[in-house]
């Protein structure tokens, strides 16, 4: 984007939230498909150890992506509060895109490939019914 196009800075920072903000409560869906999938395939119910593991591996990798970033600005020799030099402007534009677009496209990979879909959801959810009504109180 060329430095001077304020109206388009404006107009993607209006579209980002719009395609990012469905995407926050898929991630709690996601838990409870992998805690449904989890009791149908073992017949045992996990959620509370699968919510602690899935939210320690979240917090775990904020971390560790906060630290990256730092890591990665200070090998372009990013001083903060300063001008920078080229080599730190450049750093600074391959974590905004770049650095930033390869963990994202992992990431949708790691989706296309995830394997409870609406089929198999619905699947789960039935055969989990049928137990449960099956089970003595």
């Amino acid at each position: 984007m060329p430095p001077g196009s304020v109206h388009l800075l404006f107009g993607l920072s209006l579209l980002w939230p719009l395609g990012w903000g469905p995407t926050v409560p898929l991630l709690w869906v996601m838990i409870a498909d992998v805690a449904d999938f989890s009791e149908w395939r073992h017949a045992r119910r996990a959620t509370g150890f699968i919510y602690a593991g899935i939210l320690f591996a979240l917090k775990a990798g904020l971390g560790l992506g906060g630290a990256l970033s730092a890591w990665l600005l200070a090998a372009y020799d990013y001083v903060p509060n300063a001008v920078q030099t080229p080599q730190a402007l450049l750093g600074i534009r391959l974590c905004a895109t770049v650095f930033s677009a390869v963990p994202f496209v992992l990431a949708l990979l790691c989706l296309a490939a995830y394997p409870i879909g609406r089929d198999l959801g619905a699947r789960i959810q039935r055969e989990l019914a049928e137990r449960r009504a099956a089970a003595p109180a």
